[in-house]
């Protein structure tokens, strides 16, 4: 099976002799997949208004408790995974937050941001292969690296 590159590059279609979009691997389509479902807010996808991933619910949350805050945290992007990536089995979610200053020397502020590593190991259902995605995810708003 093929897979397009994110992002779709529509222009390449319309150009003189040109009748296909770049392709990429199953991998790098569930990866680039990935990354669009947890950079979602569930609402914005017009046809699936589930579509996306709660943690955009916990952008500004106040953390009573950094281990209840990373728990389910780790449940929503779990929850989104299974629901949305049918290509991935035995979902595991290992996420490790700290919290990163950045100064803005322009206009002489500084901003506390959360840093999530995520890693997710799972079986690629086409081949039976182990396989693992890492992403790293910034909150308070939300931006991925």
């Amino acid at each position: 099976m093929e897979y397009y590159k994110f992002p779709l590059k529509i222009g390449l279609l319309l150009q003189d002799g040109s009748k296909s979009l770049p392709k990429c691997s199953e991998k790098e389509s569930i990866d680039q997949h990935l990354e669009l479902l947890f950079t979602t807010c569930p609402g914005e996808h017009r046809y699936d208004p589930r579509f996306g991933c709660r943690i955009w619910d916990m952008d500004f949350e106040k953390v009573a408790s950094q281990k209840s805050w990373q728990d389910h945290f780790t449940t929503c992007l779990t929850e989104s995974i299974t629901t949305y990536e049918p290509r991935l089995s035995e979902v595991e979610v290992q996420v490790t937050v700290s919290d990163i200053t950045y100064t803005d020397d322009v206009t002489d502020t500084t901003t506390i941001k959360k840093k999530a590593d995520v890693l997710i190991k799972a079986v690629l259902n086409s081949t039976h292969e182990n396989c693992r995605f890492r992403f790293r995810l910034f909150l308070g708003p939300l931006s991925s690296e």
